[in-house]
């Protein structure tokens, strides 16, 4: 292991050194060349601490660790200092780097029991590289990557906004190389010790991050509370303007600690190929982020988007990664989230007395002595446990949630203060790998789930013409372009189905509801608002700054009311979502749901959908002639009729007949839809959106008929299709597709892509870059807000399935012996029937 790790060292140290013109020539700073070759050295360096790290970790002899990671910030800090003091400019940071991590080395190699001389074994060299390589890529990706945010800086802002950015991130890092690596130290033999005990692995996680958030977090929001005072009084105040970006980089450096964690344990679970996926997930998010934030607001958007892509994209996704092994967001919030809520107020209350007290030197430790007295007061009792445990640690006990040392060597990286990737090599991993088996949409009516796949992208690629051919409702781009215009015949589509799914189940209970219309109503508020009222609070900050569809504070928090009832549709405001209009309308389709099966018992389907067509269309014939009825038409009342004609499609399993003959629904459908093809081009566009409220009911028809002919002909390539797996696969989170789609969108055109490209090759950019971008967005948003609705019936279950998951791979054996375990999706997602 050590001539491996000195080898590539030596390695990648050479290639910085024959790379470094043409780095900073990407920076932007032509002159910053030499200081990289300086910073090579600490590269070579760091190859001689790897695994004297590494046999101090092992041995749990952490102690020893914190006194050289220590060291190494102290001694950085001091050199920069001193050179910046005597003229060496930008070089002097890059000299405090070679400074602290030699030191650094030199206490490792001197603490480490056994003497660490290089040689060469094969077998042993297969299996580190048989383990290593995945997690290898995985640094290679983040540690060249990550680096985006420098040439992103040094290219639009200079080299002296560079200089002030390094000097915050390098600040930012501080807590989590002398306050988190000490139990990270301790976590990674554990998690790895624990990695075949299944009971243990929930249990030991969340010990060890309510841990780490206990000591690390509130230090780091403190310090984004402190860090005006902070950069005057350590660096001085003509580096005051780094304070900007330091108080985002501490959100980021807090979020980086669990990032970190999670990352060890997917490593001591043998997961090096999912860190890697999620460092190149990570990367691409943080990219266009980032460019954005720069543009905006300079250094301060430069720490704002790390926080954001963070929060936002990165802790999420590692939470997923590792749902099989039930860590869930439900264990995470409960292990770091009172810590989590306490930093912040500490923050805040640092932030405030740092405000209000003049002079740098007194306001420093008032502020940070503030922060901490908050934290300690709302978190006493847990800082008194993490003490204890830490003690029991030192005193060589166990202390209840970390596993005696494990005696296989492990290796580390350079030090934790440095703009490095998060993972690391782990202590022991095991050969076998289990692969959970994926679920996807089965039975006789999955094929529903590949139409609300289909109309929710559809949805999306409308909402793509419209940003780019802001011209709706005429076509100011290509002719061959103009199918897109027409979204919100996608929604015609969604309330068939809605009608036709909610349908199946009273049809097979007399065109009763099950429970009664409480029941009915309850369900359908717990499945659809809480998805909904989370997407509402992500979309205010993005109609205030980003899309403006929200004017002004005030008038958003009038809107927010209003769409919080969804009293859109009647209460005239501004939409900081332009979806959410249909949840309005759902909502009173759903009150008259009850009332049309009623009459469906008494008078039975067709004049049912008779009544409630001919009543819909009376009433708009009404309103267009009465000016007190028109407002009715805000209501969008052939959405009912178009519910009721999917109520009939799902009434009856049966083809219907002419003559004894089977009438070919499947093929009338086709024939209809070319008519309408035809019909809407003679037309024009603007006609056609003008008769919205004949066209839907008439499009509604058609889906409807379309739906009659899939369910009664079971061997139909359309039901097969349809029921595929990539179809199914997006339909499953149609829905959030179709709540947070705008967001992403918006976001992408109107702070990236617009400045890039305009016409078809915006139109064209857009759609490579947004449809990867929802599906990724809008399906982490599934797993973290919709799908608990799902399974669940009251926040009781939510915390249960918390607790409890289905049973999932916690124990790493070799696939042929690992257990299997069915993965079920409902025959029919009822939650999804809106959309």
């Amino acid at each position: 292991m050590a001539t491996i790790s000195i080898g590539t060292a030596a390695v990648l140290s050479a290639v910085m050194v024959g790379t470094a013109d043409v780095f900073a020539r990407a920076l932007g700073s032509a002159q910053a060349a030499e200081a990289v070759r300086v910073l090579s050295i600490t590269v070579l360096v760091a190859g001689f601490g790897a695994v004297p790290s590494a046999l101090l970790k092992r041995d749990f002899a952490q102690d020893k660790q914190f006194m050289a990671d220590s060291a190494n910030t102290v001694v950085s800090a001091v050199v920069v200092v001193l050179l910046a003091v005597t003229g060496w400019g930008a070089m002097a940071l890059a000299w405090s780097r070679v400074a602290g991590q030699v030191v650094s080395i030199v206490l490792l190699r001197r603490f480490t029991p056994e003497h660490v001389r290089p040689g060469f074994s094969r077998t042993e060299a297969r299996r580190l590289l048989a383990f290593g390589l995945p997690l290898t890529g995985a640094n290679v990706v983040a540690f060249t990557l990550l680096n985006v945010d420098y040439i992103v800086i040094g290219r639009l802002l200079g080299a002296v906004q560079l200089g002030l950015y390094m000097l915050a991130f390098n600040m930012s890092g501080w807590p989590i190389n002398v306050f988190s690596a000490v139990v990270r130290a301790v976590s990674m033999p554990a998690f790895a010790r624990v990695s075949e005990d299944r009971e243990q692995l929930p249990t030991r996680f969340a010990a060890a991050a309510s841990m780490v958030a206990t000591i690390t977090i509130p230090v780091c929001l403190i310090m984004g509370g402190v860090a005006g005072p902070i950069v005057a009084v350590v660096y001085g105040s003509k580096w005051q303007a780094a304070a900007g970006a330091l108080a985002g980089l501490a959100i980021f450096g807090a979020a980086r600690t669990m990032v970190e964690l999670l990352s060890d344990f997917l490593v001591a679970l043998g997961r090096t190929r999912a860190i890697f996926i999620i460092q190149v997930v990570w990367i691409a998010a943080l990219i266009p982020t980032m460019i954005i934030g720069v543009r905006r607001d300079g250094i301060v958007g430069a720490g704002t988007a790390h926080a954001v892509v963070i929060v936002g994209v990165t802790l999420p996704i590692y939470v997923l990664a590792l749902r099989p092994f039930r860590i869930t967001p439900w264990l995470l919030a409960r292990a770091i989230g009172p810590q989590v809520l306490a930093a912040g107020a500490a923050g805040t209350v640092s932030w405030l007395v740092a405000s209000a007290v003049a002079p740098v030197w007194l306001a420093l430790p008032a502020a940070s002595a503030a922060g901490f007295v908050v934290f300690a007061g709302c978190q006493w009792s847990q800082i008194v446990r993490v003490i204890g445990r830490l003690r029991s640690r030192r005193d060589g006990r166990d202390g209840g949630d970390a596993a005696p040392p494990d005696p296989a060597p492990a290796a580390t990286g350079v030090d934790a203060s440095e703009h490095r990737p998060v993972a690391t090599a782990p202590a022991r991993t095991t050969s076998g790998r289990h692969r959970a088996p994926r679920g996807g949409s089965h039975g006789p009516t999955a094929w529903l789930d590949g139409v609300r796949g289909l109309a929710a992208m559809y949805v999306v690629l409308h909402h793509c013409w419209l940003a780019v051919f802001p011209s709706y409702p005429r076509n100011s781009g290509p002719w061959f372009v103009g199918w897109m215009l027409h979204g919100q015949l996608a929604v015609v589509v969604f309330i068939v189905v809605s009608g036709y799914s909610l349908s199946l189940s009273p049809a097979r209970n007399a065109h009763r509801l099950r429970g009664g219309w409480r029941t009915f109503a309850r369900r359908r508020a717990w499945r659809i608002l809480p998805p909904y009222w989370v997407a509402l609070v992500i979309s205010m900050p993005v109609a205030l700054w980003v899309s403006h569809n929200v004017s002004s504070v005030r008038t958003g928090i009038r809107a927010f009311i209003v769409h919080v009832f969804m009293l859109q549709d009647i209460v005239g405001t501004e939409r900081p979502n332009g979806t959410f209009w249909s949840i309005a309308v759902e909502s009173w389709i759903y009150v008259l749901f009850p009332i049309l099966l009623l009459l469906r018992r008494r008078a039975g389907s067709v004049v049912t959908v008779t009544a409630t067509v001919i009543a819909v269309c009376g009433l708009e014939i009404v309103a267009l002639h009465v000016p007190e009825f028109a407002r009715y038409e805000h209501l969008s009342p052939q959405m009912l009729a178009c519910f009721a004609l999917g109520m009939l499609a799902a009434d009856s399993g049966r083809a219907p007949t002419i003559r004894g003959r089977r009438v070919p629904l499947l093929a009338l459908t086709g024939l209809l839809i070319a008519g309408c093809v035809v019909v809407f081009a003679v037309l024009g566009s603007e006609r056609v959106v003008a008769d919205y409220f004949w066209v839907g009911i008439i499009v509604g028809g058609i889906t409807a008929v379309a739906f009659r002919g899939i369910a009664t002909a079971p061997a139909s390539r359309v039901r097969d299709l349809l029921a595929s797996r990539p179809f199914t696969a997006v339909g499953l989170f149609a829905f959030s597709i179709y709540l947070i789609h705008p967001l992403v969108l918006e976001v992408l055109w109107l702070e990236l892509i617009q400045h890039v490209a305009t016409g078809m090759t915006g139109l064209v950019t857009l759609l490579a870059v947004t449809i990867p971008a929802v599906l990724a967005v809008c399906f982490g948003f599934f797993k973290l807000f919709e799908e608990p609705f799902i399974h669940a019936r009251s926040w009781a279950d939510v915390r249960n399935r918390g607790k409890s998951r289905e049973p999932g791979p916690a124990r790493l054996v070799p696939p042929q012996a690992s257990p299997t375990t069915a993965v079920t999706i409902p025959v029919s997602n009822p939650a999804l029937e809106g959309r």
